[in-house]
């Protein structure tokens, strides 16, 4: 069912969002579509000045959450949550 997924991630904003994909993800294969949606949340948390509320980051990994990946979000977390 296609749906426009940077209009309801854009409900989280300007709450601190890290998102992470991958591009062989096989439950969510159209990769292209996210990335496009990345970079519109991206610009909106630009537009509200909260640029560091907003990490975006994609991969070559199927549906999984590698270590580096892992890391950072656990990072991000330990700065936003403290």
């Amino acid at each position: 069912m296609p749906f426009e997924w940077h209009e309801i991630a854009a409900l989280c904003a300007p709450t601190p969002f890290f998102n992470w994909m991958g591009q062989k993800d096989p439950i969510f294969p159209h990769w292209e579509f996210i990335a496009k949606a990345s970079l519109e949340i991206s610009h909106l948390y630009s537009f509200l000045d909260k640029e560091d509320h907003y990490v975006g980051w994609m991969g070559s990994a199927g549906h999984d959450f590698p270590e580096a990946v892992r890391k950072a979000s656990y990072q991000f977390l330990q700065k936003w949550l403290g």
